[in-house]
C-alpha cells in the first residue's frame, strides 16, 4: 500500500483473518480501510483489543472498538463529526436505550448509558447540550446552589422543581415570603447549602441563636433593637415577654403594677437581685412588709419615692406622709382612739400612751 505520498503501514496481524479493505457499504456502513490505511492510519489507531469481548448490553456491535477511535479525526475540524457520513443506516449503529422516546430527558439516570457514553460522545458534547460541566464533578452539591438561582432553565434541562425539594427537604428555589418565615424551617436542612457564615453576614449575629441566649439576648436587643427586627417584629417580643418590648419610656416609673401582677413575667428577664439593687431593698415587698415599713419609709423616704408618690401615701394612710414636723403638736386635730381611726394602720393605744400619761388626755373621738 506504499507509494507516492503514501505512508508506509506495517504489522497489520488483523489481516490474518480480516481483510475488509473494499468500503462495499455492507452492513450499512459507508467506510473505506482503504483510504484510511493509505492516510498512514493503523487499524490499533481505531480498534483495541476490547473489539473481542462481550459487549454490554444495549451497546451496538463495534462501538467498544471504534468509535473513541473515530472521534480523534472526526471532530468537525479534522474530518466531519457526522456519524452519518459511514453510517447510512444509524438505527443500525444506535444503542437500544437511544432509541426510546424519553432517552434525551432521562439518560442522565440510565446507568448503562453513563457508563458508555464516552464511547461515542466527548466530554464537550455533553456541555454543549447541558450548558456545564457534566457528569458533574466532585463538590458540585455543595455549590450548585449560585449556578441553580442564576441559570435555572440549565437546571432544568434534567431535573424536576421536585426533584430539588425532594433532596432539600424543603420547597427551591425558596419562594417570594421564604426570608420572612425561614426561621421556622428545620435548621438541620439550611446547612445542606449554607454555612453558619452565611447567617452571620445576613443576621449581623449568631445564628441559630446558641445555648443560653434567650435568657441574655435583652443587652443585645437594647444595644441594636434593627438587628432583632431583621426576623422578629415587635409583637414577637410582646407575645413571649406578655408585655410591650422593649419598655417603654415611662415604664420605670410605672413597672410595679404589671411586676405585682405577674412578677412571672419580670422573671423571664430579670434576677431577683436587679430588684434589690434598683430599689434599695428586698422586692417585692413581704407579706410583714406593709405593717413594718414606716421604719424603713423614716430611714430613706427616697428609697420609697422611686415607686411611690406622697399622695400613695395619703391615700393609704389617710394623713400626710411622714407626718410633718408640727404633726406632733395635737396631731392636727387628726388622732382618735376610734377602732376606726387611721391612726392604727401604724399605731397600736400603747404608743398613744408613751406620751399621753392619762387616757383622758387623749382627745375623745
Amino acid at each position: 500500500m506504499a507509494g507516492a505520498g503514501r505512508a508506509r503501514v506495517v504489522g497489520l496481524p488483523c489481516f490474518n483473518c480480516h481483510n475488509p479493505l473494499s468500503g462495499d457499504g455492507s452492513r450499512g456502513i459507508r467506510f473505506s480501510h482503504a483510504q484510511h490505511a493509505e492516510r498512514g492510519t493503523h487499524c490499533n489507531e481505531c480498534h483495541g483489543t476490547w473489539d473481542h469481548q462481550p459487549l454490554p448490553a444495549g451497546t451496538a456491535p463495534h462501538t467498544l472498538g471504534i468509535a473513541g477511535g473515530c472521534l480523534r479525526c472526526h471532530d468537525g475540524r479534522q474530518a466531519s463529526a457526522d456519524c452519518r457520513t459511514c453510517h447510512a443506516e444509524m438505527q443500525r449503529v444506535k444503542p437500544t436505550n437511544h432509541q426510546r422516546p424519553s432517552f434525551a430527558r432521562d439518560h442522565g439516570r440510565d446507568v448503562s448509558a453513563q457508563a458508555t457514553c464516552r464511547t461515542c460522545h466527548e466530554a464537550s458534547w455533553c456541555q454543549s447540550c447541558h450548558g456545564l460541566e457534566l457528569p458533574h464533578p466532585a463538590g458540585f452539591g455543595s455549590r450548585h446552589g449560585q449556578l441553580a438561582k442564576e441559570t435555572p432553565k440549565v437546571c432544568a434541562t434534567c431535573h424536576e422543581p421536585a426533584g430539588c425539594t425532594q433532596c432539600h427537604g424543603l420547597t427551591l428555589p425558596h419562594p417570594p415570603d421564604f426570608k420572612a418565615t425561614h426561621g421556622h424551617s428545620d435548621q438541620r436542612l439550611c446547612g445542606k447549602c449554607h454555612a453558619a457564615g452565611d447567617c452571620q453576614a445576613c443576621h449581623r449575629s449568631r445564628n441559630p441563636h446558641p445555648a443560653g441566649f434567650r435568657r441574655a439576648h435583652g443587652p443585645a436587643a437594647e444595644a441594636d433593637p434593627e438587628r432583632c427586627a431583621v426576623c422578629h417584629s415587635s409583637r414577637t417580643c410582646q407575645n413571649c415577654h406578655g408585655l410591650a418590648m422593649p419598655h417603654p419610656a415611662d415604664f420605670e416609673r410605672r413597672h410595679g403594677q404589671p411586676a405585682r401582677r405577674d412578677r412571672a413575667v419580670c422573671a423571664r428577664c430579670h434576677q431577683q437581685a436587679e430588684c434589690a439593687g434598683c430599689h434599695g431593698l428586698a422586692m417585692p415587698h413581704s407579706a410583714a412588709f406593709r405593717r413594718q415599713h414606716g421604719a424603713a419609709a423614716q430611714r430613706d423616704p427616697q428609697v420609697c419615692g422611686r415607686c411611690h408618690t406622697a399622695s400613695s401615701c395619703r391615700d393609704c394612710h389617710g394623713t400626710t406622709m411622714p407626718h410633718p414636723a408640727d404633726y406632733v403638736d395635737g396631731h392636727r386635730g387628726e388622732a382618735s382612739h376610734s377602732e376606726r381611726s387611721f391612726c392604727l394602720n401604724c399605731h397600736t393605744k400603747a404608743w398613744c400612751a408613751l406620751c399621753h400619761v392619762a387616757q383622758d388626755s387623749v382627745k375623745a373621738p
